[in-house]
C-alpha cells in the first residue's frame, strides 16, 4: 500500500526527506489536498524551493500528486535507480470538494527524469497544462496527457517521450528525437493543433 498523505488544516506541508525516503524504499507515495474538515484553501499542490525529489534505490514506485485546486512543480524530480512513475492531476474532487475544480492547471517548472516509468497529467478544470521554458520530460516509458477543457503545451526541446497520448482544447508537443509514432495519438476538441518535432 502507498504511503498516503491528506490535507487536513490549511497550508499543510510534507517533508521532502518523506518523500525520497519512501520512494526509495520502492514504497508508492500518494498525497491529495482536499478542502474537507478545517481546510479553506484552495486545495494546491506547490513545491517550495527545498521540494526536490530524487530517487536514489529501491525498485519501482509511484509518486502521485492530487489535488483539488492546481499543482506546480518547480523542482526537479528524478529517479536513476529504478522506474518512477509519476501521476499529476489537478482538478480533482478530493473529498467530495470541486470549488476550485474549473480554474485548476499544472505547471512544469521542472525537469521530470523517470528512468522507465510512466507519466500520467490530467487536468480537470481549464487552466491548462503547461511546461516552463528550458524544462525536460525524458526517460518515461509511456506518457499520458489528458487536458481536459484547457490547452496543453509540451513544447520543451529537451522532450524526450517516446510513447505519448495526449488530448486537450489545443495540443502543442516537441520531441527530441521524434515520437513512437506507431502507438501514439493526438487529439484536440477544438481547431487549433499544433505537432513539432525534431529529428536528428
Amino acid at each position: 500500500n502507498p504511503n498516503l498523505f491528506t490535507t487536513s488544516a490549511d497550508s499543510a506541508t510534507v517533508n521532502v526527506a518523506t518523500i525520497n525516503a519512501g520512494l526509495n524504499s520502492g514504497t508508492s507515495v500518494t498525497i491529495q489536498t482536499g478542502r474537507a474538515g478545517a481546510v479553506t484553501q484552495a486545495g494546491n499542490i506547490t513545491q517550495d524551493s527545498n521540494g526536490g525529489i530524487s530517487k536514489t534505490a529501491g525498485g519501482e514506485a509511484t509518486l502521485t500528486l492530487l489535488a483539488n485546486g492546481s499543482v506546480t512543480l518547480s523542482q526537479d524530480i528524478t529517479s536513476t535507480t529504478g522506474a518512477l512513475n509519476l501521476t499529476l492531476k489537478a482538478g480533482t474532487t478530493n473529498n467530495g470538494d470541486s470549488d476550485n475544480q474549473a480554474a485548476a492547471s499544472v505547471s512544469l517548472g521542472s525537469n521530470l527524469t523517470l528512468n522507465g516509468g510512466t507519466l500520467l497529467i490530467q487536468n480537470g478544470g481549464n487552466g491548462g497544462i503547461a511546461q516552463v521554458a528550458g524544462k525536460a520530460i525524458t526517460g518515461a516509458s509511456i506518457v499520458t496527457i489528458q487536458g481536459s477543457s484547457g490547452l496543453v503545451t509540451l513544447d520543451q526541446s529537451g522532450n524526450d517521450f517516446g510513447v505519448i497520448s495526449a488530448t486537450g482544447t489545443a495540443v502543442s508537443i516537441r520531441d527530441s528525437n521524434g515520437f513512437i509514432l506507431g502507438n501514439s495519438t493526438f487529439s484536440q476538441a477544438s481547431t487549433c493543433f499544433a505537432f513539432s518535432t525534431s529529428f536528428w
